[in-house]
């Protein structure tokens, strides 16, 4: 369920390294806390340090896992090209596998291609569904009020990883500790059972 707001994670983060709840933080008081001397230096941080945590979650494959079915793409014989730029597929970062069904079974894993963006599999009866990791946005708004497209359960642990970039400087411990939370709670997180790959694919950039 993806509700969460960009506000509400900078609002957790300044609970994070201030650990001042007396204050009552709300995402329509952000604004003016941007003047303020003790927060506007870290909120205005805080959105290259959000796009920091999504390369991080990126680079060990950690986002959502989704699938989709594949639908008809251009047909070239014995082969079908499939254009992962078109709009049914904008949400897909990575592939993790391709799955076929058809009247004789379900096969976990089949053989594809990729030549950049262009997925190639081949032409065959059947359902084709792409397993594949959830694309994860790139934050440019200053609206803090927009809700971001992320699961909730990601945008719980961005916090960790904000206070540990913010604070390093000033307090290296409790930033150590930070990021130490941060990366137990996405070792945790959207683990798959193991496929059994048997066949190889070719990546073409």
């Amino acid at each position: 369920m993806k509700t969460t707001k960009l506000g509400e994670i900078k609002i957790e983060s300044l609970k994070l390294m201030f650990a001042d709840y007396e204050n009552d933080y709300s995402v329509d008081t952000l604004d003016a806390l941007l003047t303020d001397d003790n927060y506007g230096k870290y909120l205005r941080a805080m959105n290259g340090s959000i796009n920091r945590c999504f390369d991080r979650l990126r680079s060990d494959f950690k986002q959502p896992i989704k699938s989709l079915e594949i639908d008809k793409g251009v047909s070239e014989e014995s082969l079908l090209f499939i254009d992962l730029d078109g709009e049914d597929y904008e949400n897909v970062d990575y592939i993790n596998r391709i799955t076929y069904t058809d009247d004789y079974g379900y096969q976990s894993s089949v053989e594809y291609e990729l030549e950049g963006r262009t997925l190639i599999i081949p032409n065959r009866e059947g359902v084709y569904r792409l397993v594949y990791y959830e694309k994860l946005p790139y934050i440019t708004t200053e609206i803090d009020t927009a809700v971001i497209q992320i699961e909730d359960d990601l945008a719980r642990i961005i916090p960790y990883f904000i206070k540990s970039e913010l604070i390093e400087e000033d307090e290296p411990q409790m930033a150590s500790m930070a990021r130490g939370m941060f990366e137990a709670a996405l070792a945790r997180m959207y683990k798959e059972p193991e496929v059994r790959q048997k066949t190889v694919v070719d990546v073409y950039e």
